[in-house]
């Protein structure tokens, strides 16, 4: 089911998250039987709890969606801590950092969700680029220096697209259509981007 990710969640929202919660339900019965879970299946879980937080926070349930982020972070750390073979990589966590921050942003509190735009930044994955890009385009028109934290979000954008990472019309399209990206969307710097990302796209 969480492999599944955004494609559900576009679909239907409630089927998302009925989906979700079964799945959680079963990983929660499996791991009380059998005393824990084989790496494999935490991986699930941290995903699907992920998934189903981000479903909740698109029907705007945000103190829900926050108390699963929070639980999934706590099944890595512990994860981690029992299993070294895991990785935050594998668990994803970055992304469910992103979207704590993605929450600040939207209920009020964006210093926070800059902090953890900050934190993901300050790595060389460029994936967790594209997040940070994504936290501070959701709190920058919420602080009092938007213009400075839309320019990390469009350099963290730039850094992505030089790196390679809008190699497929379906990440493109996402650039385009993503709504975190309001805020830079009809910027000359944002269009730019999409321009300077298709031609890469299109070239042999």
């Amino acid at each position: 089911t969480y492999m599944l990710g955004d494609e559900l969640q576009d679909q239907s929202l409630d089927q998302a998250i009925t989906m979700y919660s079964t799945c959680l339900s079963m990983l929660q019965r499996a791991a009380q039987s059998q005393r824990g879970l084989p790496y494999p299946l935490i991986v699930v879980w941290m995903n699907a709890q992920t998934n189903l937080a981000a479903c909740m926070m698109r029907q705007g349930r945000f103190d829900d969606a926050r108390k699963l982020l929070e639980g999934a972070l706590g099944i890595a750390e512990n994860a981690i801590e029992q299993i070294p073979a895991l990785s935050e990589t594998l668990l994803n966590v970055a992304r469910t950092k992103m979207h704590l921050g993605r929450i600040d942003g939207m209920t009020g509190t964006p210093e926070a969700g800059i902090a953890i735009a900050e934190e993901l930044s300050g790595g060389s994955d460029t994936i967790n680029f594209y997040y940070a890009a994504r936290v501070y385009a959701v709190c920058a028109p919420r602080t009092k220096n938007a213009s400075l934290y839309r320019g990390l979000a469009l350099q963290l954008l730039s850094d992505c697209c030089s790196a390679g990472y809008f190699a497929t019309q379906s990440q493109l399209d996402e650039l385009r259509q993503e709504p975190d990206f309001s805020s830079l969307r009809g910027t000359d710097e944002f269009e730019e981007l999409i321009q300077l990302s298709q031609s890469r796209l299109k070239a042999p």
